[in-house]
């Protein structure tokens, strides 16, 4: 997570929108990654 948070540019206001656009993209993939993983679980668990 560090690795994606120092690909996000420090002045996002300064830049092009779209290059801001992509890391922010991973790193919310990254985040939900294990919320979606614990989610298919439990509907296993339920099953």
């Amino acid at each position: 997570m560090r690795w994606l948070d120092q690909q996000i540019p420090a002045g996002v206001s300064e830049i092009e929108p779209g290059l801001a656009e992509q890391p922010w993209r991973k790193r919310v993939a990254a985040m939900n990654f294990p919320v979606h993983l614990r989610y298919v679980e439990t509907q296993r668990i339920d099953m």
